[in-house]
């Protein structure tokens, strides 16, 4: 083959996998690099087959993470029902204390498969030997199927004084880091209810 063939070979081979690959990336990622956080989530849910979240009184927090920052901070999350003791935890978050609102209370309570949208889970954080709070796990239902992970939001403060020190660095909907682990539990939920 002489090189005027090769080279065209070569660019044909070239061009294809580009588009292959900027196929891949619109079927992949249809938020785009400079969308705010919120057409983010909005994105993740329409991949999750839901176009928008359920409207609940915690939804709220995943489209403004000032509110959400200072509703930790102000130990709002306190009010919830039902709390556990200082444990291990059992999956990345060091020592936890877990707090549950009313809705995904309920709904373990009552078995189901699904958590309702609106459920509301909170892990407060502390090193093992230490007493002091340094960050919190946060789960927010929103949508009413959990969906592999794609209908809960995620994130995980790992300082309590700074509000952009989070885990993963792009909070969200279907975060795979957070679902991978929590598939482990029922509709995503690993934590159980104090006895």
């Amino acid at each position: 083959m002489n090189s005027g063939l090769r080279k065209n070979a070569a660019l044909s081979a070239l061009v294809a996998a580009c588009i292959a690959l900027a196929s891949c990336n619109q079927a992949s990622d249809s938020t785009g690099a400079d969308s705010s956080e919120a057409d983010q989530n909005e994105a993740t849910a329409e991949k999750a087959g839901d176009p928008t979240p359920v409207e609940t009184p915690v939804t709220k927090y995943v489209n403004d993470r000032q509110a959400l920052f200072d509703f930790l901070n102000k130990g709002e999350y306190k009010a919830f029902p039902v709390h556990d003791e200082r444990h291990a935890s059992t999956g990345p978050h060091t020592d936890v204390v877990v707090y549950y609102n009313q809705v995904v209370a309920d709904s373990i309570r009552a078995g189901n498969a699904e958590h309702p949208a609106g459920s509301m889970i909170v892990k407060e954080q502390y090193k093992p030997g230490e007493s002091n709070l340094y960050g919190w796990s946060v789960s927010i239902k929103t949508h009413e199927a959990g969906n592999a992970g794609k209908g809960w939001y995620w994130i995980e403060f790992l300082d309590k004084n700074d509000i952009a020190n989070t885990y993963p660095k792009a909070p969200g909907n279907g975060v795979p880091e957070c679902a991978a682990c929590h598939t482990l539990g029922k509709d995503l939920v690993r934590s159980s209810l104090p006895q």
